[in-house]
């Protein structure tokens, strides 16, 4: 198939190991013969998906417990020996949040376009129980820097966690001291994805290709002339394509769009920047899986989206959580103003208080085509203007609105969302399936598509004892999102 001009080619190479049992495969959907150099695998092929953001594994300046690399270590250990595959299968583990480190003699930059992986490598975590499991790392995608930080952080000093690296250059970056812990200088980390693979007995013919697709948020501010996309990270997709021979046979694409605070500051400020994540869905779906192609192959597209399915969106189950989150209530008639991390933004834009602020570059980069942070915040003025405290409905429906907008994932075209078994399914720490799989030309395995938000080693359920949400975090603020289909070969 045609690689898009987005995508960079790494080459064309062999991966994988012997799988150690057989599975057994769903379904008999027929497509369109493949061409001879399919002869010799089966008739039918398994492919076993699962996505999963997993925090920065603890290396990072984000929520999560001392220890928490260790609950890591004993979920993935299980994970990956669960999600082997059989003979005629090939598993594909898709890790969001996944860290990199800039190799030695780059530069660091905090923008990332579509070569900025090339000066990065993954960290050495975990490298043994993937080995172990005989995974091996077919492609990966670095986006822009962590909002907070650009350094890695020993969060568990004397327990284990900097030597759980297995490079030794990378335990001799950690040169600096933030009170009892270790961490590296700044500049150094940026999170990404990353394509884990293994392949059964019966299929160790096939070949990988990886690529990388990048949403250059820069490059696309200036093409659609919304300047805001500037102040949001980049995002990327790693994608791997099975062939036999010469030919294209399958492609496994994951992603991690846009949201959370940080980025959600900005998109909420204008109607035509909330749908920034189906623009990005749309170029990872035409550049990593190719849907418009006549020559496309089976595919499937997977990660953290930030979004919740179109179907409970519109049916209004998240509405109390989005009247909750914005305002503090939810009811309209009880706002009296905005919930203290939406007046955050509104500070952050108008530079007030003791927090965070809209840098001296954002104010210029906004000046330069005659707009201003405080304009901007104007979507948080939930007030009527004269001072008299009285709510103004309109603004708050706006702000309603927009919120609904960015949190809305759509259909693609020619491709299948799975759609969460019920509207109480959550993948994430605050609740809603955010994890989303979408798929073309293959059967999805009845009864295969699963949550394992059971799994405390992940987190742990809400009691009493937890005085807040983020105490549930023993290894991640998401769950392991799975599914199972069958891809026909002849």
């Amino acid at each position: 198939a045609q690689v898009s001009r987005y995508a960079h080619t790494w080459g064309l190479f062999c991966l994988g190991r012997e799988g150690q049992h057989m599975g057994g495969l769903c379904g008999t959907a027929r497509l369109q013969s493949m061409p001879s150099e399919v002869e010799g695998l089966p008739d039918n092929i398994g492919i076993k998906v699962t996505s999963f953001n997993v925090l920065g594994f603890g290396y990072c300046a984000l929520p999560g417990p001392n220890g928490q690399w260790s609950h890591f270590s004993r979920l993935m250990d299980k994970l990956l020996h669960d999600r082997k595959p059989g003979g005629d299968e090939i598993s594909f583990i898709g890790l969001q949040e996944d860290v990199f480190l800039l190799k030695p003699g780059q530069s660091w930059s905090h923008h990332t376009d579509t070569e900025t992986h090339n000066r990065f490598e993954r960290l050495s975590f975990m490298d043994d129980v993937f080995e172990k499991h005989g995974f091996t790392l077919v492609a990966y995608s670095v986006h822009d820097g962590l909002s907070t930080s650009s350094h890695l952080l020993i969060k568990d000093p004397g327990g284990g966690q900097l030597e759980a690296l297995w490079a030794e250059r990378h335990r001799q970056l950690f040169t600096e001291s933030e009170g009892d812990r270790k961490r590296t200088k700044a500049d150094l980390v940026k999170l990404g994805n990353s394509m884990w693979m293994r392949k059964g007995t019966n299929v160790q013919s096939l070949s990988a290709r990886a690529e990388v697709i990048v949403f250059d948020t820069w490059q696309e501010a200036d093409k659609r002339g919304l300047i805001e996309y500037k102040m949001v990270p980049s995002r990327s997709a790693a994608k791997v394509t099975l062939q036999s021979g010469a030919v294209n046979v399958f492609a496994a694409a994951t992603c991690h769009l846009a949201g959370g605070k940080f980025d959600d500051r900005w998109l909420l400020t204008d109607d035509s920047l909330v749908n920034i994540n189906d623009e990005m869905l749309e170029k990872f779906a035409l550049s990593a899986v190719e849907i418009d192609a006549k020559d496309a192959v089976p595919a499937v597209l997977f990660g953290d989206t930030n979004m919740k399915h179109y179907k409970y969106i519109d049916e209004g189950v998240y509405d109390p959580v989005i009247m909750g989150m914005l305002f503090g209530t939810k009811d309209k008639s009880q706002i009296k103003k905005l919930s203290p991390a939406y007046e955050g933004h509104r500070k952050f834009l108008m530079r007030e208080g003791d927090g965070e602020k809209v840098s001296d570059h954002e104010v210029a980069t906004l000046e330069a085509v005659r707009k201003k942070p405080a304009d901007l915040a104007k979507v948080y003025d939930i007030e009527v203007p004269g001072g008299s405290g009285e709510i103004d409905l309109r603004a708050v429906d706006a702000l309603f609105q927009r919120v609904k907008k960015l949190w809305r994932i759509s259909d693609l075209k020619n491709m299948q969302l799975v759609a969460p078994l019920n509207d109480k399914a959550a993948s994430c720490l605050f609740g809603g399936v955010i994890d989303h799989i979408f798929f073309k030309g293959v059967t999805m395995c009845e009864g295969s598509y699963k949550i394992d938000d059971t799994n405390e080693q992940a987190m742990v359920q809400m009691s009493p004892d937890i005085k807040s949400p983020v105490d549930r975090i023993r290894a991640s603020d998401h769950f392991p999102v799975m599914a199972d289909f069958t891809l026909p070969l002849k």
